[in-house]
């Protein structure tokens, strides 16, 4: 759809209207010939003079349920009711009414004076379209929508999108797309946090110690405008396993005493009673309690602070008083008593990625894909999420991250893979027959970033991805199906190689022989030089823990050191 739009570049409201009847299985095909015509590219012709009147705004081409009406009432006879009872019939694919309708229109067009060659093409035309046609009524009310969120959307970017995200915030998959899409545009999304996280996503303002996780896709031509520092937070009910009762526990705690300044104060004025261990944890390993310490330390002494929450709040409710009370001191009369966090090693990077996915659906701190330099878009044909029947038999290409590998084997015995790849929009399945997946099932393992090209195949409805050839992040792409020979271009910008690959002798014959482009995308590097990429394991699946979210991510890995990026 945004490459239709894309191309259509549309003027008027009609040509909204126009797009999304043809955006539909069957019409789809004719959407090239449909912007063609528009832009003047290709002459408008119609296969009679009395079809201009009717078909004049889609360029003669039939796009509406309407259009088949008139069409069939002005040349053939056809009274509006009978008409449609042929569309009706058409859709349904009932073929005694078809044909016998087809005798009908061919005689009712000769006595308008179309001769039987033309009335039977317009007629094949009319059972095409009548198959998928759309509703114009229809299409004008999505149209209407489609513009007035669209305007939303460019001149209210931040609150459209906190919108969409507190609407579907049960809904994973969207709440994916929606994420990534704030990236996109240039809007923060920030990890949940106690100080900060309402019970839904909030418009908020970035704190300063908070690294931006915004990546704004340089090849948008439309600048959105997102205020300064302004972002969009993560509602700890989004959360799964957490729900809106440990929520107001919570908020009502922080909304009476203010923001909590330690793990202690946490404990003391939040009745985790209410809240509950298994929702605490969950809060935890989503990064919610982050401030007060390292999520290992915090898991370590779970047990601890609800043990000494609920002996506080049970004493409180029993009316205990301290020595200081009998003395007049006043004041609460028992406390958390300090808690010491132990000094235990961080959970791995890898671990805590899979926790936020889990938790919340996305990562909040970075997605694996995040690691790359190289912008997707330009390697890929669409996203994970993009991939539906309108790419049915059709080369593509597809990055992601591996999330799940099912093997089976055939009944001659070889094996063969259905693998899950997820990108920043969201996922879909890679089939490995026994011939692919004996040839590449060596790349393929869980949490392994990977490009695969093959050709789509649409079954009951659902569209996968038939591997035929998959590379990691520094190797070769060879040319799948229709596409031309070519080397794939280097996904880390910058990197001393060719295509992502050091070519030495044996290899620059080789990509000369298949039609290859040699040439440096960064500085001039001789051909032996060694690639400082190759097999370099990406900093998120590496042992050492990730970084803080108050810590610069450009100083990942080397925080005595100033960041030469900033």
């Amino acid at each position: 759809m945004r490459r239709m739009l894309t191309e259509m570049k549309p003027t008027l409201f009609e040509h909204i209207v126009a797009a999304i009847s043809l955006y539909r299985p069957g019409p789809m095909e004719y959407i090239p010939q449909y912007i063609r015509r528009m832009h003047g590219e290709e002459p408008v012709e119609y296969k009679h003079p009395l079809l201009e009147s009717i078909l004049s705004e889609t360029y003669a081409i039939l796009v509406y349920q309407e259009q088949i009406i008139q069409a069939l009432s002005l040349l053939a006879g056809y009274t509006p009711g009978e008409a449609d009872l042929v569309r009706r019939a058409i859709g349904k694919k009932k073929a005694s009414e078809i044909e016998k309708n087809k005798k009908i229109f061919v005689a009712g067009c000769g006595r308008n004076g179309i001769d039987e060659a033309t009335a039977t093409d317009i007629y094949n035309d009319i059972e095409f379209f009548a198959r998928y046609g759309f509703n114009k009524s229809h299409a004008a009310d999505y149209a209407v929508i489609t513009v007035q969120t669209a305007y939303l959307k460019a001149h209210y970017p931040v609150e459209y999108m906190a919108a969409q995200l507190l609407v579907e915030r049960d809904k994973t998959e969207k709440v994916v797309n929606f994420v990534s899409e704030c990236r996109r545009m240039g809007v923060d999304v920030l990890p949940p946090d106690v100080n900060y996280s309402g019970m839904d996503f909030e418009i908020q303002l970035r704190p300063p110690d908070t690294p931006t996780m915004a990546h704004r896709d340089p090849g948008l031509a439309y600048p959105f405008p997102v205020p300064m520092d302004s972002a969009i937070r993560f509602g700890m009910a989004a959360i799964k396993n957490v729900g809106e009762g440990p929520v107001e526990a919570i908020l009502a705690a922080r909304n009476e005493g203010g923001p909590f300044s330690s793990l202690e104060d946490f404990c003391d004025r939040v009745d985790l009673r209410r809240v509950g261990k298994r929702p605490l944890e969950c809060l935890i390993k989503a990064g919610a309690l982050d401030r007060f310490g390292r999520r290992s330390q915090l898991m370590a002494v779970l047990d601890t602070l609800v043990a000494q929450s609920a002996s506080v709040h049970d004493a409180r409710d029993s009316g205990q008083l301290s020595i200081f009370d009998l003395m007049g001191a006043g004041g609460e009369s028992v406390h958390v008593t300090p808690i010491k966090l132990p000094d235990v090693e961080e959970f791995k990077g890898k671990e805590k990625l899979q926790w936020e996915k889990e938790l919340l659906g996305v990562y909040s701190i970075s997605h694996p894909l995040h690691q790359f330099g190289g912008d997707l878009q330009r390697v890929t044909s669409c996203s994970c999420a993009e991939l539906n029947e309108s790419y049915d038999g059709k080369g593509v290409t597809l990055a992601g991250i591996i999330t799940n590998i099912r093997t089976i084997n055939t009944k001659k015995g070889d094996q063969m893979a259905f693998v899950q790849l997820e990108d920043l929009q969201g996922n879909c399945e890679v089939v490995f027959f026994p011939k692919s997946y004996l040839e590449f099932k060596e790349k393929l393992a869980v949490d392994a970033v990977i490009i695969v090209k093959g050709k789509a195949q649409t079954r009951e409805g659902k569209t996968s991805l038939l591997a035929e050839v998959v590379q990691t992040h520094y190797e070769k792409v060879l040319s799948v199906g229709e596409e031309p020979n070519r080397l794939q271009a280097p996904l880390l910008n910058g990197a001393p190689t060719v295509n992502g690959v050091t070519l030495h002798g044996d290899d620059v014959m080789e990509a000369e022989a298949i039609g290859g482009d040699v040439n440096f995308d960064g500085p001039s590097y001789g051909l032996s030089d060694e690639n400082p990429f190759r097999g370099e394991m990406p900093d998120w699946l590496r042992d050492a823990a990730a970084p803080h979210l108050g810590v610069n991510p450009c100083l990942r890995g080397r925080r005595d050191q100033r960041c030469t990026n900033c």
